[in-house]
């Protein structure tokens, strides 16, 4: 049972893929899919499954933010973002509720971690634009320092981090049937196979004086709002 009227229109996507349309009408709700996220972060910790990168941060080589990213497959991938009980609808509603609903989830996926993880990682450096730079072990300290909820996110994986070398592009995800908004605007329906259905969780950078985001946390929510982009 959903507590909201819908936001948008799956008229499109009826018309492409009907079951789809179906699986996004009978989507969980908003903290049933939060749970499902965090679940499946807690299998990949266990099955040693989830990648980690150390990014530069592009005003100073030395400040790195983690990225952990997690499979999650294609349903739940495209409940979490598409359906109008999901993250982008969330923000849709309201930025400060879209921001209440990420830290909410930062907060456990942290908790997590901290009750989980191994005590390293073995992960990948990673430049300011997501390049490999090589082999990193990264402590679970390290990656609970740069995950600040206030400043994490959790988004579409759109670089996969390889666990040999390098980084692979996935795909957009963005062509296709479009979610029709009741204001008569529409938004991309990001949607991918099975296997490229993956979630990055990205936290702050860390410098000498703390942590820190150059993209303003509230100005992602609104762009969120107003576009369902980031």
């Amino acid at each position: 049972m959903h507590q909201h009227s819908p936001l948008w229109s799956l008229e499109e996507i009826e018309a492409d893929e009907p079951s789809r349309a179906e699986r996004l009408r009978s989507a969980p709700t908003a903290d049933q899919l939060a749970v499902a996220v965090l679940a499946a972060l807690e299998a990949a910790i266990a099955g040693n499954k989830v990648r980690v990168g150390m990014e530069q941060s592009v005003s100073n080589s030395q400040d790195l933010r983690v990225t952990i990213q997690l499979h999650v497959g294609e349903v739940l991938s495209d409940q979490f973002f598409n359906s109008n009980s999901g993250y982008r609808a969330e923000y849709r509603r309201g930025w400060q509720r879209g921001l209440s609903y990420n830290k909410n989830i930062l907060t456990k996926a942290r908790s997590i971690i901290e009750g989980t993880a191994p005590s390293v990682f073995s992960g990948r450096l990673l430049t300011s634009e997501f390049d490999d730079l090589g082999p990193r072990v990264t402590t679970r300290d390290e990656v609970i320092d740069s995950l600040v909820p206030k400043f994490s996110k959790v988004w579409f994986c759109a670089k996969l981090i390889s666990t040999t070398c390098g980084v692979m592009q996935l795909p957009s995800g963005a062509v296709g049937p479009r979610l029709l908004l009741n204001d008569g605007t529409c938004w991309a329906s990001i949607w991918r196979g099975d296997e490229d259905s993956w979630l990055d969780i990205k936290g702050a950078f860390v410098g000498a004086d703390g942590p820190y985001q150059p993209k303003c946390p509230i100005e992602r929510a609104k762009k969120l709002q107003k576009s369902g982009e980031a």
